[in-house]
């Protein structure tokens, strides 16, 4: 038992006295394992020593969790003693901090608060972390009128464990797998064997294993023996196909002609269970295209055709791929299609049709083709009209004061041999803009 301390001052030397007794009892020396047993600094409440196969353990880094934190991360339940990590940890003051001297020994002053503690003891002298040696030693008790004195802790030297992760389908070892042993902050990803190594101390840890988009992620308990070195083997299912998700079932269309926008919708992949569902439009006809991924909590999009007053088209046709995605990789995969064609919303101005009176397959210099404007208008009034011919800055007629549905002919002169793309533009009372056209050939 750790001697009682009833106050400051000479009762620490009668508690030492009384401590050394103890293990000098117990057949345990200074020179023995328990080492630097001297109290040299009265502020001291916990003291003790860090000692491995080779001796004292030197350069250690020992850090203070509350219990309750501690108990939780250290997911093995038990009474004091070894463990390993197995959750993050929290962020910590110099209070909660010690490192082992040449003689393994380490200490926490009373700047370190009343209460319960689970110790993390952690090799800093192996520069590769996934090789750090980390282990717990638990429930050890700071109290304000008790010194506590841990005779020695013996950490156990660290293990090899060899990890191979092979493809399920064929074995293959697969490279750029990335294997994490789960709150212990160790992760890497396999070369050109399709091998990490890690270096554990004896115990039982989870650990998880995947690759990217193309396979799935396994999870599994790995026991790290007592021998030097540990093997398993991971197996990865591939996804299917070119190793990308399939997309999702039931995938619709929705086409709203007053405001013109589409809703999709999609039912959730609960098997594949994707990061996040993606779509790509493309307009037909224009070659403009985007994608945009859509979170997984939707199993919809609102996709706006029409913007705008200058948004003068009278349709559109575009195509929308939607995917099952893990990355933006994703895209790559196979998707569900489908081609919606829209014409123009009514609140967007009125509806024009541009047709021919006198239609020839292809006309001369000289010759007259009547083209015809129709419109129409739900909502409201038609300001005016301009009669324009593509890429020519020039109007070649315009009227104002239209009605809200009404017709006009252009007599157009072909001027030439050529290609004339001859329009009308009506522009309503709030300044929406609908255009129609006929492209008239002519030739000898």
């Amino acid at each position: 038992m750790s001697p009682h301390r009833p106050g400051r001052g000479i009762v620490w030397a009668a508690a030492l006295a009384s401590a050394l007794a103890a293990f000098w009892a117990c057949g345990i020396t200074p020179g023995d394992k328990f080492c630097g047993t001297e109290v040299q600094d009265p502020n001291e409440i916990i003291f003790g020593c860090a000692v491995d196969n080779d001796g004292p353990a030197k350069g250690v880094r020992v850090t203070a969790y509350v219990a309750d934190i501690g108990g939780a991360l250290a997911k093995h339940a038990g009474s004091s003693g070894p463990d390993s990590l197995s959750e993050p940890l929290p962020h910590i003051d110099s209070a909660h901090l010690a490192f082992t001297d040449e003689t393994g020994r380490f200490s926490f002053t009373q700047r370190l608060p009343v209460g319960n503690y689970n110790l993390l003891f952690e090799d800093t002298s192996e520069s590769d972390t996934t090789k750090r040696h980390i282990q717990w030693y638990r429930n050890v008790k700071r109290d304000p009128s008790q010194l506590t004195i841990l005779d020695h802790v013996e950490l156990a030297k660290p293990r090899t464990l060899i990890i191979q992760v092979k493809s399920q389908a064929d074995g293959s070892l697969l490279e750029q797998a990335r294997c994490t042993v789960e709150g212990a902050g160790l992760s890497d990803t396999t070369k050109g064997l399709g091998v990490i190594e890690f270096r554990l101390p004896p115990g039982r840890f989870p650990i998880t294993c995947t690759k990217g988009d193309y396979y799935w992620m396994q999870t599994d308990t790995v026991e790290v023996g007592e021998d030097k070195t540990t093997e398993k083997v991971f197996y990865l299912k591939s996804l299917g196909g070119d190793g990308f998700l399939d997309p999702p079932a039931n995938f619709l269309a929705d086409y709203d002609s007053i405001s013109g926008s589409v809703r999709l919708t999609w039912t959730p992949d609960e098997v594949q269970k994707p990061n996040y569902y993606g779509v790509r439009r493309t307009d037909i006809g224009f070659g403009a295209s985007w994608h945009l991924p859509v979170p997984t909590v939707d199993t919809f999009f609102n996709d706006a055709l029409f913007s705008g007053r200058d948004d003068s088209l009278q349709s559109k046709t575009v195509q929308y791929n939607l995917y099952s995605l893990r990355s933006d990789a994703g895209y790559k995969g196979t998707a569900s299609i489908l081609k919606v064609t829209a014409p123009r919303p009514v609140a967007f101005g009125a509806r024009v049709e541009v047709t021919l009176l006198n239609g020839k397959p292809k006309y001369i210099a000289g010759d007259t083709a009547l083209v015809v404007v129709a419109w129409s208008n739900a909502i409201r009034a038609n300001a005016t009209l301009l009669w324009r011919v593509k890429g020519r800055s020039d109007t070649l007629l315009f009227k104002d004061s239209l009605s809200r549905a009404g017709r006009d002919t252009l007599p157009f002169r072909i001027p030439g041999t050529g290609a004339y793309d001859v329009g009308a533009v009506v522009v309503d009372s709030a300044g929406y803009r609908s255009w129609g056209s006929l492209l008239l050939p002519s030739g000898l």
